[in-house]
Order: C-alpha cells, then structure tokens, then sequence
C-alpha cells in the first residue's frame, strides 16, 4: 500500500508524541508527581490517547465494521442542501491536500457496480470512524479528571484541538464526496431505455 507524504508525516509525528510520553513516564517516575512534571506528562498522555485511539478505531472499523455497511441506507443519504454548505465551505477546494490512510480507496476508476459499492463502504465506514473518534477524543476529559482534576483544561484543549483538527475535515470530505457517490449510483441503477421503433 502506497502512504502518501502527508500520511508519513503523520505516523512519525504519532511516533514521536509516544516516545514522548514514555520519555515522560520516566520523568515524572525519577522526579516525583509535582508540577511542572505532571502537566508535561498528562500533555503527553493526552495526545499519545488521541493518537492512538484513533489508529485503534479505525483498525477495528475497517477489519470489522466495513462489509457490514448497507451503502443503499437512508441513514447515510447526503441531502443536496447539505452539499451545498460543503461547496460553501470550500471542501472542494481543500479536501484532495487533507491526510488520507490510503486515497485508493475511494477512487471509483472503472465505473462498475461492484467497485462503487466498495467505494461508498470504504467512505461511510471512513466517516463513521471520524464520528467515533471525535466522541471518543472527548473521553480523555473524565479519564484526565480522575488522575488530576487540576489540569481541566489539557484535557478539554487536548480534546477539542484534535476532534477539530482530526475528525471534522475527513467526516465534510466523506460527505461532500458521498452525495457524488450517490448520484453515479443512482444513474447506474436506472434501466436503460431502448430505442422503439
């Protein structure tokens, strides 16, 4: 599978953020929990958490959760209002320069039935991943409180920057590019008409 530089980029700086925190284990182990020790080392756990935990979600969702997707659902229809707020965002604009696992799977290519089943999975599941990991982000918060209730506000930034960040950009491309997905689909399952003499 062929990672773009975007995405390498990406998994060396996940790198990074864990050693990090694992520097920062180390840390506060040898000095003692008092600050400033223990808020460079619940940073670094937050962020490590969010890192992480998404590499996670999307793992399981991707092995468990994909050939189980009904692309034909209602649940997941992308209204034209909708789509039209995401072309006034500029998600058009923006969206090909957004990291992407593994952008292969969602180019249609040949225009057959098959693979646009593939590629509306491989786009809901992507955007269901997004809306997980932006709920579960917010976890951190409760979990942060319960080592050090002084540091509220690591964990609430810590959350809100990477759901932003990290979540909402993939979940507006998925749709922008789903309401698409969804009218080649519906063309294609039109009957063709034939010619009467």
């Amino acid at each position: 599978m062929k990672k773009s530089k975007e995405l390498k980029l990406a998994i060396i700086l996940t790198i990074c953020i864990n050693i990090i925190f694992a520097c920062s284990v180390i840390y506060v182990a040898v000095s003692g929990w008092k600050s400033p020790q223990i808020t460079i080392f619940i940073t670094s756990l937050m962020f490590a958490y969010h890192c992480d935990i998404r590499i996670f979600v999307g793992y399981v969702f991707n092995r468990f959760i994909k050939n189980k997707i009904c692309v034909q659902s209602p649940l997941f229809a992308i209204k034209e209002k909708e789509y039209k707020r995401l072309q006034k965002a500029g998600v058009k604009r923006w969206k090909d320069k957004f990291i992407a696992w593994n952008r292969s799977l969602f180019v249609l290519g040949k225009m057959d039935k098959d693979r646009l089943n593939i590629v509306l999975q491989n786009n809901i599941t992507a955007e269901i991943t997004h809306w997980v990991c932006f709920f579960v982000g917010f976890l951190a918060i409760p979990i942060g409180i319960m080592l050090s209730s002084a540091e509220w506000w690591i964990y609430l930034s810590t959350a809100l920057i990477t759901s932003l960040v990290a979540d909402l950009p993939p979940i507006f491309i998925q749709r922008y590019n789903r309401y698409r997905l969804q009218n080649i689909s519906k063309q294609a399952s039109q009957p063709t008409k034939t010619p009467t003499n």
